[in-house]
């Protein structure tokens, strides 16, 4: 079964910057699996459209708000260390 974030939100955006994330540092989250867990978990399924209410606690929030400050409009660059090294801190830890 599809899953996919909560009405009036765009989940080909969210997939678009995910997309685009990859292809330019090599790694990717898995956005159907976050919406999964995070309707598991019994949360609303927000990942992807990071805003400054979020909760603290929330296990997703850095890599949210990465993903929903993907500029989708830019030309994509490829994947690489160099890459990752440009995202600098924000980079999700183990990645």
């Amino acid at each position: 079964m599809p899953v996919g974030p909560p009405t009036g939100r765009n989940p080909h955006i969210v997939r678009e910057k995910a997309l685009r994330l990859a292809l330019r540092t090599g790694w990717t989250p898995d956005v159907d699996l976050i919406w999964e867990s995070q309707e598991l978990d019994g949360s609303e399924r927000c990942f992807g459209f990071f805003k400054r209410v979020c909760p603290e606690a929330c296990r997703w929030r850095g890599i949210c708000r990465w993903v929903a400050q993907e500029d989708i409009s830019a030309p994509v660059g490829g994947p690489g260390a160099a890459n990752k090294k440009a995202a600098g801190a924000d980079f999700p830890a183990g990645v």
